[in-house]
């Protein structure tokens, strides 16, 4: 098994963080990468918590992605974590961690994706490739997340007002490239 891992410093107590998460909606979940996500809503339940599932869509590499999710484990200020419900890709992104930790200067912001790749695509160059634009993408929602926590963005963002959230100048002074 293969993990990615991205972790942010963000110069906020991790209870800011996690509420950020804790009420998720879709202008939210844009804000989080402006230039890669396109959708969340909830397909059973509304609002984050064990058992709950939603529909994300993004843009990761150029290539859309939708899928459904179901929330696994939720510990208020300190973890989320979800697996696609579609078994086949569940075989293959069993599951997804995010994290929230203490820091000196705040917290620190965590996410892990756990991968399952068979021993011929883990030595493959595109593979690898594939898994390494991830790890860009998520890279990029932790500084999102820190632009988002540190600039005290969310009412703004809630109230859609927050000309960032859909890839304003909080985009350009993070220098995010596009594909």
């Amino acid at each position: 098994m293969q993990t990615i891992v991205a972790g942010t410093q963000i110069d906020a107590p991790r209870a800011d963080v996690f509420a950020f998460f804790e009420r998720m909606n879709d202008r939210r979940y844009r804000a989080w990468h402006p230039e890669a996500h396109r959708d969340f809503r909830y397909v059973s339940g509304d609002r984050i918590e064990t058992g709950t599932v939603a529909h994300f869509e993004e843009v990761v590499g150029g290539d859309h992605h939708s899928f459904d999710a179901e929330y696994a484990a939720v510990v208020p200020d300190r973890l989320i974590e979800f697996r696609l419900t579609h078994p086949v890709w569940r075989l293959f992104l069993p599951t997804v961690r995010l994290e929230f930790r203490d820091s000196g200067r705040g917290s620190h912001f965590v996410q892990k994706l756990f991968l399952r790749s068979g021993p011929v695509s883990a030595h493959s160059a595109r593979v690898q490739d594939e898994l390494a634009t991830v790890h860009q993408h998520v890279v990029e929602e932790g500084e999102y997340l820190r632009d988002v926590v540190e600039n005290d963005r969310i009412d703004a963002i809630d109230a859609g007002s927050d000309p960032a959230a859909v890839g304003g100048p909080s985009a350009q002074r993070l220098n995010v490239q596009t594909p």
